[in-house]
């Protein structure tokens, strides 16, 4: 009995998959409409991701200052030492 109800069940199914068609899609314009979303979207990144990069450029900049100065405090360099850290530090700044 389980054995005809299978055959039963593969034969409809294979009698009824011969009549299903897929439906023709229109894709014309579909990438070009993306595309278009996309960039749209994308422009209002540049104000946010530049926001984001200026924060993290100077906080970096303070805690490469803040390990700089800390490291010559430890070792008691003198003014003349921390004044040319200073310097050296104005100098390659606008480089990055």
């Amino acid at each position: 009995m389980r054995i005809v109800s299978k055959l039963t069940f593969w034969g409809m199914i294979f009698l009824f998959s011969v009549n299903a068609y897929a439906g023709q899609l229109d894709s014309s314009g579909l990438l070009d409409t993306l595309l278009d979303r996309f960039q749209q979207v994308a422009s209002t990144w540049s104000l946010v991701i530049g926001d984001y990069a200026n924060w993290l450029f100077w906080g970096l900049v303070l805690i490469s200052m803040a390990w700089t100065f800390g490291m010559l405090a430890m070792q008691g360099e003198g003014l003349i030492s921390a004044l040319a850290e200073i310097v050296r530090f104005l100098v390659m700044l606008p480089t990055y």
